[in-house]
């Protein structure tokens, strides 16, 4: 018989888990919030739960046609902080700004027949009247983008086989590459087919678009 006025025994914390994170649209404001709160339960889910897992590594299984290019940035900046090793799996195609929250991964898989395209910035103005100041800014705005955008390529890949035209992408030659394509340029380590990559041990999260 248990005794009441026995200390109970701490109940041991599971071992950590991967935490698999699902992400297929547009990068969008709305979108990014919402991979970043993701991101933040996936990192904290166990502090208020004694059952949960840990996580021991942020696996991304990713797919994104691009999107809001400020947006974008402001999400590979808050991955790079991250404490905890992240893996990025492109399991269709990964597009525009789209590929540097890509590069923002420790690791870089894609999936056979995986792909990437890279292309320079554009500005929309809807239903609005542009003055040439306002056009000059936005110029100045593209161009900064796309310096950010090259700098983060470079600072994240090293010695690769063949390296990335940048200087030709920006003036409108877009780059449609495959899985062999981007292992050569360093955009990925490693081609990883996506048999039995969806475990029911894992702790999956799906981000709402």
């Amino acid at each position: 018989m248990n005794n009441p006025n026995q200390p109970q025994r701490p109940v041991s914390p599971p071992p950590p888990r991967r935490h698999v994170i699902h992400f297929s649209g547009s990068i969008t404001p709305v979108t990014v919030n919402n991979m970043k709160a993701t991101v933040l339960q996936a990192l904290t889910s166990h502090r208020n739960n004694p059952a949960a897992s840990q996580a021991s590594e942020l696996y991304f299984m990713f797919s994104s046609e691009g999107g809001d290019v400020a947006s974008g940035i402001s999400l590979y900046n808050f991955l790079r902080g991250v404490d905890k090793p992240i893996i990025m799996h492109n399991f269709s195609t990964v597009d525009s700004v789209a590929s540097m929250v890509f590069m923002a991964a420790d690791m870089r898989y894609t999936v056979p027949a995986g792909r990437f395209i890279l292309h320079s910035f554009s500005r929309n103005f809807p239903f609005a009247s542009v003055d040439a100041p306002r056009l000059q800014e936005a110029a100045q705005s593209i161009n900064s983008y796309q310096s950010i955008y090259t700098a983060c390529f470079k600072e994240r890949i090293k010695n690769a086989q063949m390296p990335i035209d940048f200087d030709s992408i920006f003036k409108g030659e877009a780059v449609i590459m495959d899985d062999m394509t981007a292992l050569a340029t360093g955009i990925v380590q490693k081609i990883v087919p996506s048999d039995g990559l969806i475990r029911a041990d894992d702790v999956h999260w799906w981000v709402a678009p």
